[in-house]
């Protein structure tokens, strides 16, 4: 399989409002939930970003992970969201098989104080 170079895939999952911890974010926007919530990319795919933005800061010492998992595996797919900042980004290269589905998990340490955060994956389609 060759990668293109010119095609590549958004995934967007988001929240409107706090999020819970240890909760899984959907995909587009809705509510957390504690049941893992799972979207099948569009085929074979590479991972090669991702970003996250959220309204509201984490504030204080607490940190915001957003994992990527694939499979119910949590992957090094995780951007952090710390102190003050809005946003976090990761990049590498993590390889989805046609039959992986994807969710993204929120944890967080020392708080909850987050409003609206979105995940966006980018992903590069395998020809």
């Amino acid at each position: 399989m060759a990668w293109n170079a010119e095609n590549y895939h958004v995934m967007i999952f988001g929240i409107v409002g706090q999020p819970t911890a240890n909760h899984f974010l959907p995909p587009g926007v809705g509510a957390t939930s504690a049941a893992e919530i799972q979207i099948a990319p569009p085929g074979a795919c590479r991972l090669v970003e991702a970003r996250v933005i959220c309204r509201v800061a984490p504030g204080g010492a607490f940190v915001d992970t957003y994992t990527a998992r694939v499979t119910g595996v949590g992957s090094a797919c995780a951007p952090t969201v710390t102190a003050a900042a809005v946003t976090g980004t990761w990049t590498g290269a993590i390889d989805i098989a046609e039959d992986d589905v994807i969710s993204i998990q929120y944890t967080q340490t020392g708080g909850v104080a987050t409003r609206d955060p979105f995940v966006t994956l980018i992903l590069r389609i395998q020809e």
